[in-house]
Formats: structure tokens, C-alpha cells, sequence
């Protein structure tokens, strides 16, 4: 079969030039005639202009010559290093003959082929020219052929309104859509599209072995951190060297080169594998470093980005189970990966993702359902917790008019968890004493359904005549302290999952999410990643992303089951004013909630 792949495959950039060779690569190995087109429109066809705009953040008056100015001597050093990635394109790439320079182009003379493939990476990210470009949507495809997207990013969590109609049409076109995170089928449903599906970035389709097979070595190397800086982030730089100093390892870096022992700012994606390869410890904010840290078995961080596309690397560690390697500051602890547990998962992961190809859509309405517990601790800290702390019941939460009252089943109890579990293990994340200095513990919420308590700091807890119970939390020594939740959780019931499924005639079983948000008064939506039908109390078929709903309160109040396990997790940071660490935990849950669905 003839198939033509279209991505930004030539833009001097490491991720772009190693997605672009694994696709093309996976598809020969399949036996199919594969190709990447040559398409290299005039926005693309100068990656390192002397002058001009890259980022449409500083397009204004003043601001972009200053932008331009501060960015010249980068340019001038890096038009030096386009030779190694020439030199890659040349002998991993295999092009079309012809090079194409418009979408109008690709119309007069399309290459040859029997499908088109759009994809991968970010070619559907409207902040850049390439995602308002009609040829990465395959427009210009002739008619009978088959046009998909593999592994297509918008990088974000939703597309600019003015943007929506035209990619709307424009994806309406495509035969198949497959994209690279979980929120991008979000944003594919929520245009009113059908049938999109998550897939792994193609540089998972080629094992360690492969990729191992075409790096460049690198000469005279020391034990090393590597660091992958896009956004000259100095909390990341802080983080590296300090992991390289505690271990006596040198720092090398790929862009970053002002503290670093050893710069490869010149070099090309073969040297960047090699680096990756045999680090002993990755730091960047790449997409691909993470990839292929996690390829070759490496421990890593991810520090956010400052842009808007945290989305492709939250979607794929929380994937993972790798919330904790997702950080914005220095002073976090350095998260130990498992890899034998990480492997598994990526296991279940494709599992899953199979089992999504052929799932179907959730039909709409209030339903059955049964959350595992990964979802309910999660909704015990958004949908529940935040609208508890004092300062934001002063603000008018849901909860300052619910105090004594019943807001759930006489099966709840939720308790924010100060150091010290039941079973007399330690919390996800202690606290012994808070920012105020009051020692901490625990603090019941909800006790047999009825509102019992708010967390408090010591003004508040004056206000409302309480106890403070440690849950004034600041994130650095010079802020303010906040009340903050610190290890919330519903507590465990009597009952097994497989009685609470089969309690159930006609529900789903929601497993994973991957976004969601609430507000003060309890409302609250969530989207869920994987989850299956359940048909006269037994699991039927996976089904595609879909989102719950509801008002917190009221889908407590439907809760007539709950498992006798518990599962705790550490949620990365919460992100009330000031980033802070928190846990999270709960038990399977049985309730009735709010489906989106046909």
C-alpha cells in the first residue's frame, strides 16, 4: 500500500525530526510503500530568521523588537548548527522527489498514494501557522483516497473560539482521526466530531534496541544530568545542578549552556539520543525527552512549561501513574520511577488503547456508575475539598450554608489526613507542623454524611469558633500561607468491587481521567480517559472518552456502595494560588452521576 505521511519532519528541532522518521519507519516495517512529504511552506522554510517573530506572544508594538533583538545572537549561533539535522533528513528521511511550498501546491500535483496520513506531533497547534494550515488536514487529498491523522497534537487543552469553525470543516474531511493526548479527543468531540481515538506518539512504535541501532556516539563523556531546556527556566537549571552536584555527576546540556560543563547545542538528533541514552538523570520540559527518558529506562523530571502545551506531557505521564515527575519548582523531592511497574502500565496502556479503537459512545443521562478509586479521591479533593477550606467558605462556597447538615449517605466520611494513615503508615505527603505554626492533624469533613468541619487557618478558625488543624500551607518561605487540603480521602466501605458491579443492570465503570475542574459550588466535570459498559452486572465493552458531571453534594447523597480498599496517590500540585503538593485517596465508589454521551 502507498501511504504519504505530512508533518513538520524538517524544522531543526529534535522531537519533530525523530517523531517523523519512527512513522515512516514503523509503516516500511510493516511492508508498506511509506513516504514523508516534502512539504516546506514558506513559514517553515526558515527556521533560524535573523529577524522575525516566533512567538506570537510578543507581537506587539516595541515589545517584538526587543523580542527580535534579544533573540539575534541565538539565531546567528544557531543557523551554524542546521548541518546535523541536514544530514539526518538526508539519510533517515525518505522524502517525496518533489518539494511542495503551499497547500495550492499539494492541490495541482498531490504525491501518489492510497492513504494519507496526517501526523505526528504539533501540526494542529493553532498558536503557529502550521495549525491554521489546510495541508495539515490533508485538503488537499484526492478524492477516493483515505485520509487519517496519526498521533496529531493540538498541544492544549482547547483551541482558540475563532479557530473552531475552520478546524471543525477542516477535520470533518479526515476518514480516521487518531491524536496524541486524551485532551486533544476532548477537543475533537467537544466540535461535534465522532469517533476520535488516543494513540501513542509514534517514537513508542520503535523499542530501545532501534533507536539505540542509529544514535551518535558521544566521545569523552563523565557520569552526567542531562538538561533539555526550552524556556530558560532557572528553577529547572537549580533542579539539575543540584541533582548533579549531590551525586559528584557533571551537567551537560542540549540548549542550555550558560552552567553547564558540556553544551550540544550544535549537534543533531542521533547526538541527542546518544545524550538521552546514557544519562544518569534527565531534566527538561520536552515532550520527547520524556519519550525517550522513558524509551531508555532513564529517572527524570518534567518541569511546566511556560507556554500553553503542559497538556502533551501532563496527558502522558499521568498516563503513568507519573504525576510526581511533573514539577514547577527546585525544592521538590526527586521522584524514584519503577520501571517493571512503569513497563506494565505502558502495557495496559496499549491494552487500553486497543480495547478504545473498537470502544463505543456513552449514551447521555444520569446513570449508574461505579468510580474507582482513583477518580474518587480525586473528586474528594475538587469537587469536595476545596469548597471545605474556610477562606473560600467565606467566599460564599456551597458549604457555608451546609455546616451540621447532611450532604451525603450516612456511608461517607471524608477526612483530610494530617501525617499518619489509619493503618499507622505515613500520608502521600506529611505535614507535622504548617506555616503558622500549629501542629498538625487530622481533620474530619463529613462524618456519617453530615458536614462536620472546614479546614482552617488560625484566623478563620477564630471566625468559625474551630480548632486549627495545621492546614495553613505556603509554597515558598515569602508567601502567605493558604489553607490548603493536604491528604484528603474518603474512607473505605465494606463491600468488593465485583458486588458493586454487579449491583448494577445498565451503568458504566469509569477507571481513568485525565482533566477536570470544579468550582465553590460543588459543580464539577471531569473527563474520562477509559471506563467500560456495564450489562446485567457484568463489564461489556470499553468505551470512548466521554465526561461526567454533577453537583458534588448531590452525587454524594446517591452513594449506596463502597469498597473495602483503599488507594492512595500523590496529585503533583494543587494549584489554589500558590502550586502546592497534596494526596488524594478513596475507595471504589457506586453513585449515580451526570454522563455525556449520544
Amino acid at each position: 500500500m502507498k501511504i504519504k505521511t505530512i508533518t513538520c519532519h524538517d524544522v531543526y528541532n529534535v522531537g519533530a525530526s525523530l517523531q517523523a522518521y519512527a512513522l515512516v519507519t514503523y509503516l516500511r516495517k510493516l511492508g508498506h510503500d511509506a513516504q514523508i512529504i516534502d512539504y516546506k511552506p514558506d513559514y517553515l522554510s526558515n527556521h533560524y530568521p535573523l529577524w522575525g517573530l516566533g512567538n506570537p506572544a510578543y507581537d506587539k508594538p516595541i515589545l517584538r523588537e526587543l523580542y527580535n533583538l534579544a533573540k539575534l545572537p541565538g539565531r546567528l549561533k544557531a543557523r551554524n548548527g542546521k548541518a546535523e539535522y541536514d544530514r539526518f533528513t538526508a539519510e533517515f528521511l525518505p522524502l517525496t522527489p518533489r518539494r511542495y511550498t503551499s497547500n495550492d501546491d499539494l492541490k495541482q500535483n498531490p504525491p501518489e498514494a492510497d492513504v494519507y496520513f496526517a501526523g505526528s506531533d504539533q501540526i494542529w497547534n493553532c498558536f503557529f501557522p502550521n495549525g491554521k494550515d489546510p495541508a495539515f488536514y490533508l485538503d488537499f487529498a484526492p478524492a477516493g483516497s483515505v485520509r487519517a491523522s496519526y498521533a496529531a497534537s493540538f498541544a492544549m487543552d482547547d483551541i482558540p473560539e475563532e479557530w473552531k469553525p475552520d478546524v471543525k470543516r477542516r477535520l470533518s474531511g479526515l476518514d480516521h482521526i487518531s491524536v496524541r493526548e486524551s485532551s486533544g479527543v476532548a477537543i475533537v468531540e467537544r466540535l461535534g466530531i465522532p469517533g476520535a481515538v488516543q494513540v501513542m506518539d509514534p517514537v513508542f512504535l520503535l523499542d530501545s534496541e532501534a533507536w539505540a541501532s542509529i544514535e551518535k556516539p558521544v566521545p569523552n563523556t563523565e557520569p552526567y544530568v542531562l538538561l533539555y531546556d526550552f524556556d530558560r527556566n532557572p528553577e529547572m537549571v537549580r533542579f539539575a545542578r543540584r541533582m548533579a552536584e549531590e551525586n559528584g555527576w557533571k551537567l551537560y546540556s542540549v540548549l542550555s549552556c550558560g552552567e553547564c560543563d558540556r553544551c550540544f547545542e550544535q549537534d543533531g538528533p542521533l547526538t541527542f539520543l546518544n545524550l538521552v541514552h546514557h544519562a544518569q538523570f534527565v531534566a527538561s520540559n520536552s515532550f520527547h525527552a520524556t519519550a525517550f527518558s522513558l524509551i531508555f529506562r532513564k529517572q527524570f523530571v518534567v518541569f511546566n512549561r511556560q507556554e500553553h502545551i503542559n497538556t502533551r506531557m501532563r496527558d502522558l505521564l499521568y498516563g503513568l501513574g507519573l504525576r510526581d515527575c511533573l514539577m514547577d519548582s527546585a525544592g521538590g523531592d526527586c521522584p524514584q520511577i519503577d520501571y517493571p511497574q512503569i513497563l506494565e502500565k505502558l502495557d495496559e496502556q496499549v491494552e487500553l488503547l486497543m480495547k478504545k479503537r473498537e470502544g463505543v459512545f456513552t449514551n447521555a443521562g444520569l446513570k449508574d456508575v461505579v468510580l474507582a478509586p482513583a477518580l474518587a479521591g480525586i473528586l474528594a479533593h475538587e469537587a469536595v475539598g476545596h469548597t471545605v477550606e474556610a477562606d473560600l467558605v467565606l467566599g460564599g462556597s456551597v458549604a457555608a450554608h451546609n455546616l451540621g447538615k447532611r450532604v451525603a449517605t450516612d456511608l461517607i466520611t471524608m477526612v483530610d489526613y494530617a501525617h499518619t494513615l489509619p493503618d499507622g503508615s505515613r500520608a502521600p505527603l506529611p505535614v507535622y507542623v504548617d506555616d503558622e505554626g500549629t501542629p498538625a492533624s487530622d481533620e474530619v469533613l463529613i462524618k456519617d454524611g453530615i458536614l462536620v468541619g472546614y479546614m482552617n487557618s488560625r484566623e478563620t478558625a477564630q471566625h468559625f469558633g474551630m480548632e486549627p488543624h495545621g492546614n495553613a500551607r505556603g509554597y515558598a518561605y515569602s508567601d502567605e500561607p493558604l489553607i490548603r487540603m493536604r491528604n484528603t480521602a474518603i474512607l473505605p466501605g465494606k463491600d468488593k468491587l465485583e458486588d458493586m458491579i454487579a449491583a448494577i443492570d445498565d451503568g458504566y465503570y469509569f477507571t481513568q481521567t485525565n482533566n477536570g475542574q470544579a468550582d465553590t459550588t460543588g459543580e464539577f466535570m471531569f473527563g474520562i480517559m477509559m471506563g467500560y459498559e456495564i450489562k446485567n452486572g457484568k463489564l461489556g465493552r470499553a468505551i470512548r472518552d466521554t465526561t461526567i458531571s454533577g453537583m458534588a453534594f448531590q452525587m454524594l447523597q446517591t452513594v449506596d456502595m463502597l469498597s473495602d480498599d483503599m488507594v492512595w496517590s500523590c496529585s503533583g500540585t494543587c494549584g489554589k494560588k500558590q502550586p502546592m503538593p497534596v494526596g488524594m485517596g478513596g475507595p471504589a465508589v457506586k453513585c449515580k452521576i451526570n454522563v455525556a454521551g449520544k
